[in-house]
This record gives structure tokens, C-alpha cells and sequence, in this order.
């Protein structure tokens, strides 16, 4: 069985989709880049255990597969800068009369661009996605996601910095 059969419709790997057996864990690089290049341009799909060349699904039992989806969605939580919408799924399928398992991730265009990729102590990386693959977004593209950006609400922003009750002392009244 392959992708193509079990999602009902023709696809192939473009700017929108991209298709890979599983998620890296020595090169998270390879497949993160894909993610911000998604959210940096219109968004798209990434599916997880199938092969990229033949569509043929390749699946993972069910652990596996939660562990691949969780893995990601940590990676994702913790590496991206702003914080993307998307969505993991698991889809079953059946192979050789066993039941497995593959990744749908949608990953929605982000409203506040660009979206930086920062693993360890690396400078940000952005991304742009581009006729079925993901290169480094140039210098004109990083200034003109910047100025089309949504501006980032006050409340929007992830703060670690902790609320302080005692170093909240007075409230001072303006009047214009």
C-alpha cells in the first residue's frame, strides 16, 4: 500500500508536501528545516513513514509512532522561534496483517514571520520552502517577511521571566 492509495488523492513532494520514512534524531536539521520552511511561506504537510522516492508506506507500530509525533512536537516546542501551529496526526493503516501507524503533521503559514530554527546555542536559521524543497531564506526574503509580518501582540510572547508580587508595589494613574 502506498500513500497516495490511503489518503485518496495524487500526491507528490512540492511546496506544500514533503515525505519522509522517519525523523532524523542524529541530523534533526534535515527535517526542522522543512517545518520552518513551511510556516515561512504558506504552510504545508509533512508525512512521516512513508518513502519519499515510491510512496510505499513504511509505518511504525504504535509506540513508535507516538514516540516520532512526540519527539517532533518537542523539538518543534523547543527549537522554533515564534511558536507554530500544528497539528500531529497518526494514521492507521494495515501491512503485511499488521497494524501501523504513519504521520500527518500540517503545519499552518505563521502569522508572525520569519520563523527562526535554533538548536543549542547556534545563531537563528530561516528557512523558506521552494518547488518541492528547503534551502536558507535569502536576505530579501528574511527583510520582506519582516515588514509583511503581523506585529507580535503584547501578550503574545512566551516570558520565563516569573511574576514578582513584591516587586509590584505601586500603581501610578496617567491621564492624558
Amino acid at each position: 500500500m502506498n500513500l497516495q492509495d490511503l489518503i485518496k488523492a495524487r500526491i507528490s513532494v512540492n511546496e506544500s508536501i514533503d515525505i519522509t520514512s522517519k525523523l532524523a534524531r542524529d541530523n534533526p536539521i534535515s527535517w526542522l528545516k522543512t517545518v520552518v520552511g513551511f510556516a515561512n511561506y504558506k504552510g504545508g504537510t509533512l508525512y512521516v513513514g512513508a518513502c519519499k522516492d515510491t510512496l510505499e508506506l513504511i509505518g511504525f507500530d504504535k509506540d513508535d509512532a507516538e514516540e516520532e509525533r512526540s519527539y517532533l512536537v518537542d523539538l518543534v516546542q523547543n527549537c522554533v522561534y515564534p511558536k507554530l501551529q500544528l497539528k500531529a496526526e497518526l494514521i492507521a493503516f494495515e501491512k503485511d496483517h499488521r497494524k501501523l501507524y504513519f504521520l500527518k503533521i500540517v503545519i499552518k503559514a505563521s502569522n508572525v514571520k520569519p520563523v527562526a530554527l535554533q538548536l543549542n546555542a547556534d545563531a537563528p536559521h530561516f528557512y523558506m520552502r521552494r518547488s518541492g524543497y528547503t534551502s536558507d531564506a535569502t536576505y530579501l526574503e528574511i527583510k520582506n517577511m519582516f515588514q509583511n509580518s503581523v506585529t507580535l501582540e503584547f501578550d503574545q510572547e512566551d516570558s520565563k521571566q516569573v511574576f514578582d508580587k513584591t516587586k509590584f508595589t505601586t500603581t501610578k494613574s496617567y491621564r492624558s
